[in-house]
């Protein structure tokens, strides 16, 4: 008689579970980004946050059971797999990133970008801010790399106030919340004066900005964020050059959905070849949906799995990652390469 295996039970329980809690976190993301009723979207916030949390744990529960006696090699393969992932959707972006960075960041004088990530919950900008900060490590050191966090992932509006209040933290500048409207030029100065001044030679400064909600209740913040802050703090890093400290600076902002495109602020959205800093406009990444081309590519070359398939196996399952993640949605690829990573190592 055959002993079941209980570990592989046990994962393959908790696999559906987390596929399950997958489908039904989309389905209410999309509820609450859909709704009309104003009211109802706290208590669709909540569900969508309480769920987060049902896939949080589970997904703790897999990471604790490939690390168990039974989980034989699976920890460094999972690193191994992990190590690949920042690759996913990046492939036009990344090069998009690099052109900006050598264009405009790294000057010998010091340097400044603002870089739009739009949709970046469908299209995994979380993956390629991992892979930014990787590479500006690798290329600048980690002593040199200043990160600071300043946006919010609700529907509460984010507004100058806010913003520098947030930002200031990071630098132990204290901002108080005033009344409405920008903030007075000399207090926004102060604190870009602060941040410039805790740079050093050679050192960059991403300044991560997050916005989860529609745009169009932000247009006010982003155009006070184009056309007040940004212009201050170059000239802060301009006053920073003149003292021999060359210091260059990444604005990441992250949108969680797909920009209208009757967004009022259309005219500050621009390529990459006609960016200018000057002109206070963003840079956006042209993050995408993989083709079946690229996931085929992507497992040949990265999964390390590759090696064990023929081409008929490598197009079969290529064409089943495509399909299941909706022609490509990044998100649903990632998820499909975590799942066909778990069957090739089992617990």
């Amino acid at each position: 008689m055959i002993r079941p295996n209980l570990t592989e039970l046990r994962r393959q329980e908790l696999e559906t579970s987390y596929r399950l809690l997958m489908e039904r976190w989309a389905a209410a993301c999309h509820q609450r980004d859909t709704t009309l009723n104003a009211a109802d979207r706290p208590l669709l916030q909540a569900q969508v946050d309480d769920l987060w949390e049902q896939i949080g744990r589970v997904d703790r529960k897999l990471q604790e059971l490939a690390q168990s006696p039974d989980g034989g090699d699976v920890r460094r393969q999972q690193q191994n797999w992990e190590d690949q992932l920042p690759k996913i959707d990046f492939q036009e972006a990344w090069l998009d990133f690099q052109a900006i960075y050598g264009r405009h960041i790294n000057r010998a004088g010091g340097g400044a970008a603002l870089i739009l990530a739009p949709d970046f919950r469908t299209m995994c900008a979380d993956l390629f801010v991992q892979r930014m900060v990787e590479w500006l490590t690798a290329n600048v050191g980690y002593n040199k790399l200043r990160r600071a966090a300043a946006g919010i992932d609700d529907y509460t509006p984010l507004t100058p106030h806010l913003f520098l209040r947030r930002l200031g933290s990071n630098f132990g500048h204290a901002f108080e919340d005033g009344a409405q409207g920008a903030p007075p030029p000399a207090q926004v100065r102060a604190l870009t004066d602060k941040m410039c001044g805790a740079l050093g030679q050679g050192h960059v400064l991403l300044i991560e900005v997050t916005v989860d909600v529609d745009l169009y209740a932000h247009e006010p913040f982003l155009t006070w964020l184009l056309d007040d802050f940004w212009a201050t703090l170059v000239e802060s890093l301009q006053r920073a050059a003149a003292q021999h400290a060359y210091a260059k600076c990444i604005l990441f902002l992250a949108v969680g959905r797909r920009p209208p495109a009757t967004l009022p602020l259309a005219a500050r959205y621009c390529p990459l070849h006609a960016y200018e800093p000057q002109q206070r406009q963003l840079a956006q990444l042209p993050l995408a949906r993989w083709s079946e081309d690229e996931i085929k590519e992507w497992l040949a070359n990265c999964s390390g799995l590759a090696d064990r398939w023929d081409n008929q196996t490598l197009n079969q399952k290529a064409h089943a990652i495509y399909a299941a993640s909706i022609d490509g949605e990044p998100l649903r690829v990632r998820y499909e390469l975590d799942r066909l990573f778990r069957q090739r190592w089992p617990a």
